[in-house]
């Protein structure tokens, strides 16, 4: 049995010498996308033809949140769950000081999700 949330912390001593360009780490895939929903605001990465429909309004959110939306757990669960290795995909927001994760939609902001890192990584210092 691997707890996944310290499988760094669990390595065997040989392995923690590696580099980590030699461990295969896991991660996922378009990470930020848990906190998409159908009320969250096109982004600028979403495609030519869905920024023309547009005018669609929730109909289209609606749609786009069902397709952009790759991961059901927050950033906390996925580190808990031994992720690693996170594909980010950011944006800007208008009258907006930070910026925000994307996949078609609008998701957090990248600060929230700094922090829930920082926060895990405090909690499991060889974690990292």
């Amino acid at each position: 049995n691997i707890d996944l949330e310290y499988w760094m912390t669990s390595l065997p001593p040989q392995l923690k010498s590696w580099p980590l360009i030699h461990l295969a780490i896991p991660g996922s895939h378009d990470s930020m996308t848990a906190a998409i929903t159908k009320s969250s605001k096109l982004a600028p990465d979403a495609e030519s033809v869905l920024q023309k429909l547009k005018f669609l309004g929730p109909l289209l959110r609606l749609i786009m949140s069902r397709w952009s939306k790759t991961q059901a757990f927050n950033i906390t669960d996925q580190l808990k769950c031994g992720i690693r290795y996170f594909d980010l995909r950011v944006a800007t927001k208008r009258n907006n000081v930070y910026p925000y994760f994307v996949h078609g939609l609008y998701a957090q902001e990248v600060l929230s999700m700094l922090t829930s890192v920082k926060e895990f990584i405090d909690i499991h210092p060889r974690e990292f």
